[in-house]
């Protein structure tokens, strides 16, 4: 019933255009923020990636700095001429702390390891087929990629050591290590991103976490360990890492013989970009939710408002219509239902006319509302009211005929 009222047909047409323009505006608003974010997201990306590249070549200079450094020390030269391990590690343990690099290998001329700052207990054994060593046996200072017997990933550079004679007589061995959790930590703290590292296809350390842990020893997807190992280029996109969706970089760390044998791999999670859309896509709906139900209550007040007249004026043409004339609706707006109530009380008015001229053409022709009795209307009295009826009305010969009033009669 209240659909096919006047109320009803404005406001539910209006109710429909409003929540179809909410529900399109709340669409095109999520989908513009996820891009939005997605965006952003993809630029704070970007600029890690090129920091870290960055990272990594300032790591390359400092531990050829260090490696050098060192090796030109005169007290350096002398404990490695004179083979003293324990004078070598007092000299450089410290040195290892400031000098950007994480630790020192220092061997003889025959890549014999004479001490390791990181293993102090840890000496004797060959090195010679690291290539940093190999090229600094050769009087090169060189910075490698490499995995090491207790080191899986590091960035090492080897610097010759020569004698008062100009011999090679050891080399000097900086490097850095990426296996740590301090090195991720570190690239997490900078970048404000997850970093991960893997040799081969296997994470060696990370800060992904998973059930409270470190996600050591777990895979790296098929797909992408094609793309970054096998085919030796970057990977810049989407990716699933532990279910969760994240933004990812893989960066492979190629080896002397230009092997990818490693992955620094930097991500961001895709969880707090879809958790802030969520939460703008419900603040949208109840943005909406509240203006539509606010134009609701508009509506129904303005309608409310310009039907309570038309309302009025229908019950008066109803008692009309039933034969009764009053007519309580007093509209005062100049508008179109303020000269529809005009309209209203002229036709009232006329019809009351009508009635009056009736009855008084009836009683004053001596007619009686009871008789069934014709009037005398060749008296001069009913004549003279019967044409002052018909000319108001401009009905000739309907109510008061007589053979007076034709041509004929006048003979």
């Amino acid at each position: 019933m209240f659909k096919k009222s006047f109320k009803g047909k404005i406001i539910f047409p209006a109710i429909l255009v409003v929540t179809v323009l909410v529900v399109v505006l709340s669409v095109y608003s999520s989908v513009k923020f996820l891009s939005y974010s997605d965006a952003v997201l993809t630029e704070e990306m970007e600029s890690s990636i090129n920091n870290l590249k960055d990272r990594l070549n300032n790591m390359q200079s400092e531990t050829k700095a260090a490696a050098e450094t060192v090796a030109s020390d005169i007290r350096v030269i002398d404990a490695i001429g004179n083979r003293k391990t324990d004078e070598l590690l007092r000299l450089l343990i410290p040195v290892a702390d400031m000098s950007g690099a994480d630790y020192f290998t220092i061997t003889d001329g025959e890549g014999i390891v004479l001490a390791r700052t990181y293993e102090p207990d840890n000496f004797g054994d060959s090195v010679a087929n690291q290539h940093n060593v190999q090229r600094a046996l050769k009087g090169n200072t060189e910075t490698y990629f490499e995995s090491g017997t207790s080191i899986r990933v590091a960035m090492r550079t080897g610097a010759p050591v020569y004698d008062g004679n100009g011999t090679i007589i050891g080399v000097i061995s900086a490097g850095i290590r990426f296996d740590v959790d301090s090195f991720v930590d570190e690239l997490r703290d900078i970048y404000g991103t997850e970093a991960t590292v893997f040799q081969g296809r296997i994470r060696v350390s990370t800060t992904i976490a998973e059930n409270g842990r470190r996600a050591v020893d777990s895979q790296l997807d098929p797909e992408i360990a094609n793309i970054v190992l096998e085919s030796k280029q970057e990977y810049f996109g989407e990716a699933s890492i532990l279910g969760i969706r994240h933004k990812t970089f893989y960066l492979p760390l190629l080896n002397a013989d230009n092997e990818a044998f490693a992955i620094i791999s930097v991500a961001r999670s895709q969880m707090d970009m879809l958790a802030a859309a969520n939460a703008f896509i419900f603040e949208s709906i109840l943005i909406g939710a509240v203006g539509l139900i606010a134009a609701i209550l508009l509506l129904l007040f303005i309608t409310t408002k310009i039907s309570r007249p038309i309302v009025g004026l229908s019950k008066d043409m109803d008692n009309v219509a039933d034969g009764n004339l009053s007519v309580n609706t007093d509209i005062n707006s100049q508008d179109e239902t303020g000269r529809f109530n005009k309209s209203i009380h002229r036709v009232v008015d006329t019809i009351r006319e009508m009635i009056d001229d009736i009855n008084v053409m009836r009683f004053g022709c001596g007619l009686s509302t009871r008789q069934n009795v014709s009037p005398d209307m060749s008296s001069p009295k009913c004549l003279y009211i019967s044409f002052s009826f018909i000319t108001r009305y401009r009905i000739r010969r309907r109510f008061c005929q007589s053979p007076m009033l034709t041509p004929d009669s006048s003979s």
